[in-house]
């Protein structure tokens, strides 16, 4: 089975199955559809093209989660990151259902997820 290409059908997935609305703000964290980054307060830019892995995703996740409530961050920036993470990647249909880690393809899920915004 060709699991990156199980991935990106299983983004297209009947809103029965409860996928966040597409959005491209979560609180301080905005999403921009041209480029695929999404950035935190405009001053932490986050290249998503490079987070095809569980791991990467998990490191970005513990990397802000280490900065919050400090400086520039505050007590919500992970909270609202995974937020971000569950709109754009769905990671539990396209990244790692029933805890099974899945080779994914970080553009072709941004790329779905920007049609899902001109859907909205």
């Amino acid at each position: 089975m060709d699991l990156e290409k199980t991935a990106y059908l299983s983004n297209n997935l009947p809103d029965c199955f409860d996928r966040p609305k597409a959005n491209t703000n979560w609180g301080d964290w905005s999403y921009d559809k041209k480029n695929y980054y999404l950035t935190y307060k405009k001053f932490y830019p986050v290249n998503l093209l490079n987070y095809n892995t569980n791991a990467k995703i998990m490191d970005l996740i513990f990397q802000v989660n280490g900065k919050k409530g400090s400086g520039k961050w505050d007590d919500f920036c992970v909270d609202e990151l995974i937020d971000a993470i569950d709109s754009i990647f769905y990671p539990q249909a396209n990244c790692c259902s029933g805890g099974e880690n899945k080779k994914f393809n970080a553009k072709k899920i941004c790329q779905e997820y920007n049609k899902k915004l001109q859907e909205a």
